[in-house]
């Protein structure tokens, strides 16, 4: 897979995406393919790697408007419960310890994470200070949100009396579902802004390809999601134990 990106990244170099443009067939060809009848299968890698799509950042329903992204981060929220709740059983972790300790740590991660955002960007609350509380538009730090939620999630096992490390195995895994799915929501609406690139996962922005980091960090959490769970699995396995502490079905 690696080599295969590879490939499709050197070839994308070699064209630019503005030498390219949409012949009557609907396929993307280089400049004077129309006169010439020819089509450079570099010009397609754009047409199909290339996210170029407009900001999609909120959603009307009647009187209500929905935020793509805070829609997105309650789905991952909700996801990564429902997970870790299943692999806190087979530790013998209670569905419904998950579930309060889901409710606390997402409290404590929203607030971290906002509260260090604000702080890294305060001049941008100067003038309307109370868009500070307004994470639902976002604006978080995965960082500050990481701090506190690990923090409430000790002080949750420590006054439950459940054992820590059982407790951060069964979360390990889904917390990182969780964000795959939150990011998704900051990449539908251009929250991240890349830098400039040719690398084809990108997306145009004001006429500038750039990386979409949203979708990028999406794939690292998804992909860690699955090492982590295929790593239970085999370590099971190895141990004997006939895969009782390991995966999610």
């Amino acid at each position: 897979m690696t080599i295969i990106f590879a490939v499709i990244a050197f070839e994308a170099k070699q064209s630019r995406r503005e030498d390219c443009f949409v012949v009557p067939s609907g396929l993307l060809a280089k400049t004077g393919a129309v006169r010439h009848s020819h089509f450079d299968f570099r010009c397609l890698i754009f047409e199909f790697f290339v996210l170029n799509y407009p900001p999609f950042a909120t959603l009307s329903l009647g009187p209500f408007t929905v935020h793509i992204w805070g829609l997105f981060v309650a789905l991952g929220i909700l996801a990564a419960t429902v997970v870790a709740a299943r692999h806190a059983a087979r530790r013998g972790i209670s569905a419904e310890q998950v579930w309060s300790l889901s409710f606390w740590v997402t409290l404590a991660g929203l607030v971290g994470g906002r509260a260090l955002y604000v702080a890294e960007y305060w001049r941008d609350f100067v003038v309307e200070p109370l868009t500070a509380v307004a994470f639902w538009e976002g604006g978080m730090s995965a960082f500050g949100a990481i701090v506190l939620g690990a923090l409430a999630a000790w002080m949750f096992a420590h006054q439950r009396g459940i054992p820590f490390r059982p407790l951060a195995e069964a979360v390990a895994p889904a917390l990182l579902l969780g964000d795959a799915i939150g990011r998704l929501g900051g990449a539908a609406s251009h929250m991240y802004p890349g830098t400039p690139t040719q690398f084809p996962l990108s997306y145009v922005l004001n006429g500038v390809q750039r990386h979409e980091v949203g979708i990028e960090l999406a794939l690292v959490s998804l992909a860690g999601f699955g090492l982590i769970l295929a790593f239970e699995k085999w370590w099971a396995r190895g141990a004997g134990v006939g895969g009782r502490e390991s995966g999610i079905g």
